[in-house]
């Protein structure tokens, strides 16, 4: 099981290359499970991305929720925002992620404020609404 962990480091120093092997090796690294909450969160923070660029969105939102609830300084805000945009791309723009994106928007310390007050204009566009 042990061997598994140099593996796992160095497949996920290239978080946005979608490589076939990689599924797989988080799904047999059962000594992710073990590690303590600061390379997990890195480890998952990874995945979502991962996930991210093989299209599956909502399964990215779910590690990128995850990873912020670990409340690591490091990861969190970066995580609240990929799940906001995980959650978009899923076209799951329900309560819970009006919630998430209100959050970040109006907390003027968020790494990604910028961001989320765009988006959250592009949103409620006019036009946008009128598409809808």
């Amino acid at each position: 099981p042990l061997a598994i962990v140099p593996l796992l480091d160095a497949t996920l120093r290239f978080p946005c290359s979608v490589h076939p092997a990689l599924p797989p090796l988080f799904e047999i690294a059962g000594p992710l499970r073990r590690l303590s909450p600061v390379p997990k969160a890195y480890a998952q923070f990874y995945l979502g991305h991962t996930l991210l660029a093989q299209e599956k969105a909502a399964e990215a939102a779910q590690q990128f929720q995850k990873v912020a609830a670990m409340q690591d300084v490091r990861y969190t805000e970066s995580a609240e925002w990929h799940q906001v945009v995980a959650q978009l791309q899923a076209d799951d723009t329900g309560n819970a992620f009006n919630s998430l994106l209100t959050k970040i928007a109006s907390d003027e310390s968020h790494a990604f404020n910028g961001q989320a007050k765009a988006l959250q204009t592009k949103i409620n566009s006019f036009w946008r609404k009128l598409v809808k």
